[in-house]
């Protein structure tokens, strides 16, 4: 990224996750979820093909669970190509384009379509986009 769009792409996470309030403080100083925030900021800044994301949604208060969501919402209409893993089945389903259910380490299912909610198991969300 050019220097001016870098300004701008950390001026757009600043707003979008709320981070001028954490501005001066160390990062051990903050708390899980801040870290959170900051991290996935970070991780933001550059322009990716593909993201690898381990359950990104943990330990988030419902504001920033919705800013993220929307993010990945942009992200996979950009053409970035999203694998999540994680528990919260509600909530990664609803940016999943296909879902893969685990039990023990092996694939029990997999489709095109997000499922319902299975009763055993994690899951793996993945965006199929340029899969």
């Amino acid at each position: 990224l050019s220097r001016e769009a870098t300004d701008t792409r950390i001026d757009e996470l600043e707003e979008t996750f709320h981070l001028r309030e954490m501005e001066g403080k160390k990062i051990i100083k903050l708390s899980g979820g801040m870290k959170r925030r900051v991290n996935f900021a970070a991780a933001l800044m550059g322009e990716y093909k593909f993201m690898i994301l381990d359950e990104p949604l943990t330990g988030l208060d419902e504001d920033t669970v919705c800013r993220i969501l929307k993010m990945l919402e942009e992200k996979k209409r950009q053409g970035v190509g999203i694998i999540i893993s994680g528990h919260d089945k509600g909530q990664l389903l609803s940016v999943a384009d296909k879902k893969i259910t685990l039990e023990s380490g092996k694939v029990v299912s997999g489709t095109d379509e997000p499922e319902p909610e299975s009763p055993s198991g994690g899951e793996t969300a993945r965006n199929g986009a340029g899969l």
